[in-house]
C-alpha cells in the first residue's frame, strides 16, 4: 500500500511540473508574438477644424496591459476623444478565431499644411511597439473645394544678431511632395536697415516618411543687417504658386548693440586687414598710393575701414572697391580702399593707419589689428637734378607795349548797346523812302549814328565802360617787382589778375604757368577762361547790324541770297549772346589765393575745429561759399575745406 501511494505520489509531482513549464513556456511564447496587426487614420485628407480617426489594432488579448502615449503630440493635433481600448475577436479567412485590442483616437486638425503624424509608442505587457511616422493632408475648402495650402516661414537661424550684423535669411516653403521652383514672392522690406536679396543662398533639405518624402525649399534668400539696436520685425511675407498663395509670420529679432571696442569699425565676422603703399621715397609731386584692403567673410557692406593721419601729404582722390558677395556668413570677399596723396613739400611725412578690430561672431571674441606707421621722405625735384629749370623771360612791360590793350567790359554797360542801332535805323529809313531816296537815307543814318555817338560820348575805338583801379599791364609789372622781392604768393597773385583783365594775352598765361611749375604749386585751379565776353559782344554788334544791310538787299532786290544772310547772322547773334552769357558765368566764380606762412584747411567753419590739412601759400583755389568768416574753396585737384577769410586773396581786382 505504501509503495502505490508513493508511485501516485511521485506521478503527481511530475504532471505538475510539466504543466507550469508549459504554462510558462506558453507565457513567453505569448508575449514574443504580440505585434501591431493594423494601423490605419481615417480619412487621410481633412479640412482644418475637422475631425480625424486614429485606429490600431494588436494581436494581444489582455486590455488591463495595453498602453497609448500621447505625452508628446504635435501642437496641430488637439486631441478630442479617447484613446479607447476595447477587446474583441478576430475571425480570419480560414474562420480561425482570435482575440485582439482596438485602440481609437480622435483628433482634431488645427493648422493646414501637409502634417507629419509621429510615431506613437505602445505598452502591451512587457513588449514595447511603435507605430509608422504618416503624412496627413489638412486643407482649407475655397468655393466648396479643398486644397492643401503652402506653409511658408522666415528661418534665420538665430534670435539675437549684432547692430550692423549680416544676417542671411530664408523666406522657405515647408513640407512639399516634390521640388518645384515657384511663382513669385511677396516680400516687405522692414523698417529699418539694409535688406538685400540674394542669390544662390539656400539649401533644400529633406525627410522621409515611410516610404514618402517631403522638402523644405527655401522660395528666396536675403541679407539683412540693422543699423541700430533693439527689437527688428522682419514682416510677412509671401510665396506664389499654381494660383495658391502661403504667407509666413512676422519675424522678430533682438538686436544688440556691438562692443565698444569695435564700435569704430563695426565689424563682426572673420576679418584680415592690411595695408600697403607703393613707395617710401618720393619727389615732390609724385603720386603715394595708400592701399587699405578688409578680406574675410561677415558684414563687409557694412564695416568701415579706419580713415588714415596723413602728414605732409595732400589727398588727390579715394576710390573704393568692393568685391564681395552673399553667402551664409552675410557676405564673403574684400573690401579695398585706395588713397592718392601728393607731396607738396619736401622733408619727412607719415601716414599712421589706425588699428582695426572686429568681433568673431563664432568665438564671441573681440580681434585687433595692430596700427602700423610709415614714415617717408619727399625729395625737391630740383635738388634732385630729375627736373631743369624752366628758362623764361619775366621783365617789366613798357607803358605803351601792344599786350597791354585791355578790355573794357563794353557788354556790361547798357550804354553801349547803341552800337547795335545804327542797322536797323538804316533799315528804317530805307522803308519810308525806298529805292528812290536811297542816298537820302543813307546820308540821315550816318548822321544819326555819328549823333548817338557824340551824344553819349562812346568813342568806337576806345569805349569806356567804367573805371578800373589797376591795368592788365600795371598787375604784370607788380607781379615782376613781387617776384625779385622774392614774394612769390602775391606774384601769382598779381599774374592772375593780368590774366583775368586780359585773359586772350597768351604771355600772361604762359608766365604764370612758368612761375607755378618752377615752384610747385601742383593744386592750383586754371586761372580765368581764355575768352572776354566783350569779344562776343562785338561779334554780337557786327553781326546785328550785318542782319539789317541783309535786310535792306532783300527789300530792294527780293534776292533769296539776302534771305539766306540773315539767317546766318541771326544765328551768330543767338551764338554771340549764348557765348557773352557763358563767358560772363565763367568770370563770375570767384577765385583767388591762400596767403600766409600756414595756411590750414578745415573740415567745418569753426575755430575750434581741427585742422584737416594744409595748403602751400599762393595756392590757387575756387572760393564755393562764405560763411561767417571762413571760405568754402575747392582745389585744382577737387579738394575742398574751410579756410579763414584772411588767408584768402581774391583774383578780380575790380572787388
Amino acid at each position: 500500500m505504501k509503495k502505490q501511494l508513493f508511485i501516485f505520489l511521485l506521478l503527481f509531482v511530475s504532471a505538475s511540473g510539466f504543466l507550469f513549464a508549459e504554462d510558462s513556456d506558453s507565457s513567453v511564447g505569448e508575449n514574443s508574438s504580440i505585434s501591431i496587426d493594423k494601423f490605419s487614420i481615417v480619412p487621410e485628407t481633412v479640412g482644418r477644424g475637422d475631425l480625424f480617426t486614429l485606429t490600431i489594432i494588436l494581436d494581444y488579448d489582455k486590455v488591463d496591459d495595453v498602453d497609448l502615449n500621447l505625452d508628446n503630440l504635435p501642437s496641430w493635433m488637439i486631441l478630442r476623444r479617447g484613446p479607447y481600448y476595447r477587446a474583441f475577436i478576430d475571425t480570419d479567412s480560414d474562420k480561425v478565431s482570435q482575440r485582439k485590442i482596438r485602440i481609437t483616437a480622435t483628433f482634431k486638425a488645427d493648422k493646414s499644411g501637409r502634417k507629419i503624424i509621429p510615431a506613437f509608442k505602445i505598452s502591451a505587457g512587457s513588449k514595447k511597439l511603435e507605430t509608422p511616422p504618416s503624412i496627413m493632408n489638412v486643407g482649407l475648402y475655397r468655393n466648396r473645394k479643398l486644397y492643401i495650402p503652402l506653409e511658408v516661414e522666415w528661418r534665420a537661424g538665430v534670435d539675437e544678431i549684432y547692430e550692423g550684423e549680416a544676417v542671411p535669411l530664408f523666406l522657405t516653403v515647408l513640407n512639399q511632395p516634390s521640388v518645384v521652383l515657384f511663382d513669385s514672392t511677396r516680400v516687405a522690406l522692414p523698417d529699418e536697415g539694409f535688406f538685400e536679396k540674394a542669390s544662390g543662398l539656400g539649401r533644400i533639405s529633406s525627410q522621409r516618411v515611410g516610404e514618402k518624402a517631403l522638402y523644405d525649399i527655401p522660395a528666396a534668400a536675403f541679407i539683412y543687417t540693422p543699423k541700430k539696436s533693439g527689437k527688428v520685425v522682419i514682416p510677412a511675407a509671401g510665396v506664389d504658386y499654381s494660383g495658391l498663395t502661403g504667407w509666413s509670420n512676422d519675424l522678430d529679432l533682438k538686436v544688440k548693440p556691438v562692443p565698444e571696442e569695435i564700435s569704430e569699425t563695426g565689424a563682426v565676422g572673420n576679418f584680415i586687414f592690411t595695408s600697403t603703399i607703393n613707395k617710401t621715397e618720393l619727389f615732390v609731386g609724385e603720386d603715394l598710393v595708400l592701399t587699405c584692403k578688409v578680406s574675410g567673410r561677415g558684414n563687409l557692406n557694412y564695416l568701415k575701414i579706419p580713415a588714415p593721419e596723413v602728414h605732409g601729404f595732400l589727398m588727390v582722390s579715394s576710390e573704393e572697391t568692393d568685391d564681395f558677395s552673399s553667402s551664409l556668413y552675410g557676405f564673403t570677399g574684400s573690401k579695398t580702399i585706395k588713397r592718392t596723396y601728393k607731396a607738396e613739400n619736401s622733408g619727412k611725412g607719415s601716414i599712421y593707419i589706425p588699428e582695426f578690430s572686429f568681433l568673431d561672431k563664432e568665438s564671441h571674441d573681440i580681434i585687433t589689428i595692430k596700427a602700423k606707421r610709415y614714415n617717408l621722405l619727399m625729395k625737391s625735384v630740383e635738388t634732385e637734378g630729375s627736373k631743369a629749370s624752366v628758362h623764361y623771360s619775366f621783365e617789366k612791360l613798357e607803358p605803351d607795349s601792344v599786350i597791354m590793350k585791355n578790355w573794357h567790359n563794353l557788354y556790361t554797360n547798357p550804354l553801349a548797346y547803341i552800337f547795335l542801332l545804327p542797322g536797323l535805323v538804316f533799315y528804317l529809313l530805307t522803308r519810308i523812302f525806298k529805292k528812290q531816296r536811297l542816298v537820302i537815307a543813307i546820308i540821315l543814318s550816318v548822321l544819326i549814328t555819328a549823333a548817338l555817338f557824340f551824344v553819349y560820348n562812346i568813342p568806337m575805338n576806345n569805349a569806356v565802360s567804367g573805371t578800373e583801379s589797376i591795368t592788365a599791364v600795371q598787375s604784370y609789372n607788380l607781379a615782376v617787382d613781387k617776384y625779385i622781392e622774392g614774394d612769390v604768393p602775391s606774384a601769382i597773385h598779381y599774374l592772375r589778375s593780368a590774366v583775368y583783365l586780359n585773359p586772350m594775352n597768351d604771355f600772361y598765361r604762359e608766365v604764370l604757368e612758368n612761375v607755378e611749375q618752377d615752384h610747385g604749386f601742383l593744386n592750383s585751379i586754371q586761372p580765368s577762361i581764355w575768352f572776354h565776353p566783350d569779344l562776343f559782344f562785338f561779334i554780337l554788334v557786327l553781326v546785328v547790324n550785318l542782319a539789317f544791310i541783309a535786310g535792306v538787299f532783300r527789300f530792294l532786290r527780293s534776292s533769296g541770297g539776302s534771305s539766306s544772310l540773315i539767317i546766318l547772322f541771326s544765328f551768330l547773334a543767338v551764338f554771340s549772346i549764348v557765348m557773352i552769357v557763358y563767358t560772363n558765368s565763367s568770370r563770375s566764380n570767384e577765385t583767388g589765393i591762400v596767403y600766409g606762412s600756414e595756411v590750414n584747411i578745415k573740415k567745418i567753419p569753426k575755430d575750434s575745429a581741427e585742422f584737416w590739412m594744409n595748403l602751400k601759400s599762393g595756392t590757387a583755389v575756387k572760393l564755393l561759399y562764405e560763411s561767417d568768416n571762413y571760405y568754402l574753396v575747392e582745389t585744382g585737384l577737387g579738394v575742398k575745406g574751410w579756410v579763414e577769410n584772411n588767408d584768402i586773396i581774391r583774383d578780380n581786382p575790380e572787388l
